[in-house]
């Protein structure tokens, strides 16, 4: 069976200063006999539109201050590793709205400019983007150049978003094909404002359903990309068994990913 040669770029929270991820990896990959890929992982989520650098506090960065964070570092970072690496992906497992003035005054267009700029190869939403109700997600959903996916959410009866978030995403890495599958956390509708329109499935059930799909398509490796919290991702990496590994937000838990000091992984 080939190998996937995972590396996991920790540093990026520190670089942006404003972003908390963890990532789930299976014991076994499900990929079929083939070239073995060196796979690296860059993500980011609940990012609450911190977008300007800050201080040691987390206020305002003034000129004398030790400053951190920003945009502008976070895409110097990603740019970086994407010029002296190979096989980069850059996820963003959602929450980019809501948090600051930006949000409050700029809405939807500040998230959308910026994660243009950024240039995700798939972002997963989270329970805020819906905090505006629907009439506040379909502007970036019409004005984001990267990929929106949510495979736990029926928008069948909510005309404006019908078409606008695909279950998954298939990219082509190397020799492999990788489906991203999104999620967000079922219990939206109680903590967000979507509307009654729109129904929100178990993360499992969902997955699942997609994941097969895809692994019948002969898609290589599955990836499950999302917003539902840290014992929800766990409970995705155990009853999902065609995912590869799972990348997920919400928790705002830091996770030290090392094994034994090792923050690369082959899974065989």
């Amino acid at each position: 069976m080939a190998k996937i040669h995972i590396i996991i770029r920790m540093s990026l929270t520190k670089i942006a200063f404003l972003s908390f991820f963890g990532l789930l990896l299976q014991i076994e990959s499900n990929m079929v006999q083939g070239e073995d890929l060196e796979l690296t992982v860059l993500h980011v989520n609940d990012m609450h539109v911190r977008f300007e650098e800050i201080n040691t506090y987390g206020g305002p960065c003034k000129e004398d201050d030790d400053c951190y964070g920003g945009i502008a570092r976070l895409q110097h970072k990603v740019n970086e590793i994407k010029s002296s690496e190979k096989n980069v992906i850059f996820l963003n497992g959602g929450d980019f709205y809501q948090g600051n003035i930006w949000y409050s005054h700029f809405k939807w267009r500040a998230v959308a400019y910026f994660g243009n700029l950024l240039n995700f190869t798939a972002m997963a939403l989270g329970n805020h983007e819906f905090d505006d109700k629907v009439s506040g997600l379909v502007p970036f959903l019409n004005n984001k150049s990267f990929p929106c996916i949510c495979a736990n959410i029926d928008v069948s009866k909510e005309d404006q978003l019908i078409g606008k978030i695909p279950k998954s995403v298939v990219i082509q890495v190397a020799s492999k094909k990788i489906g991203i599958i999104g999620y967000v956390t079922k219990h939206t509708d109680s903590i967000s404002r979507p509307g009654e329109l729109i129904k929100f499935i178990d993360e499992v059930e969902a997955i699942d359903k997609e994941a097969k799909k895809l692994k019948s398509e002969g898609i290589d490796i599955l990836i499950a990309l999302g917003h539902s919290g840290y014992e929800e991702d766990k409970r995705i990496a155990e009853f999902v068994p065609d995912i590869d590994f799972v990348v997920g937000g919400h928790s705002h838990s830091f996770l030290y990913t090392t094994m034994n000091g090792v923050s690369e992984y082959v899974l065989s």
